[in-house]
């Protein structure tokens, strides 16, 4: 029986680093297939780093077009009832309450996303309640508010040693953080901080679709 992952331990940290490479390098053929469809989905005028040959009727986007409208036709709703005559005007609140808040970190565009996603490999949702205020990828996250991000498989890592993702030992996704940021979370190596637009991706993202063949990615933060 192996003793349990003590997250204070570097033996322990260096072991889920290295499960975590070997299970991000094993996930690269699904990326690259993902990224493939992607371009044939755009199509061929798109940008020039979409699809190679060009086609009279794109027949994936027809077909994406229609499974989107079928599954994510408009953001979802919350409905909360109850026949507990006291309790029903506290239904009505919190009913009002989760409806807005359907509305306001846009639930239905992530969703939209998410089965976009489903639809070239895997759709992904990471969802939480935020315990500070915190931007992540562009997006502010207010305190104590729930959360569901869209994650884009480029960006995702899963245990892929195991039968079932039930018995995953680990997930999660790759994010950027700003500088300043990171020099609070990782005060003792700030000299090793790098700036995003200083590294040199090892291969091509669903980004390059839309940005084309371009040398140099420039950011503004």
């Amino acid at each position: 029986m192996q003793k349990s992952f003590d997250p204070k331990n570097s033996d322990d940290i260096q072991q889920l680093s290295r499960a975590v490479g070997y299970s991000r390098d094993t996930l690269k053929v699904f990326r690259h297939n993902r990224l493939d469809l992607i371009r044939q989905y755009v199509g061929s005028h798109y940008s020039d780093n979409g699809a190679d040959k060009k086609v009279p009727i794109n027949l994936i986007e027809l077909a994406m077009n229609i499974y989107l409208q079928r599954l994510v036709a408009q953001a979802p709703s919350v409905s909360i009832n109850t026949q507990v005559t006291k309790l029903k005007e506290i239904c009505t609140r919190f009913e009002s309450a989760a409806n807005h808040l359907v509305q306001e970190i846009d639930l239905g565009k992530t969703l939209e996303y998410a089965v976009t996603g489903a639809m070239f490999c895997k759709g992904i949702v990471k969802i939480g309640i935020n315990l500070s205020k915190v931007e992540i990828g562009g997006v502010l996250h207010d305190s104590g508010q729930a959360f569901a991000d869209v994650i884009s498989l480029d960006d995702w890592v899963e245990d892929m040693t195991v039968d079932n993702e039930e018995n995953g030992q680990f997930e999660g996704n790759y994010y950027y953080p700003t500088l300043d940021e990171a020099e609070a979370m990782f005060p003792d190596k700030i000299d090793k901080l790098v700036p995003r637009t200083a590294l040199s991706e090892t291969e091509d993202k669903a980004h390059k679709v839309s940005e084309g063949s371009t040398s140099t990615r420039e950011e503004f933060r």
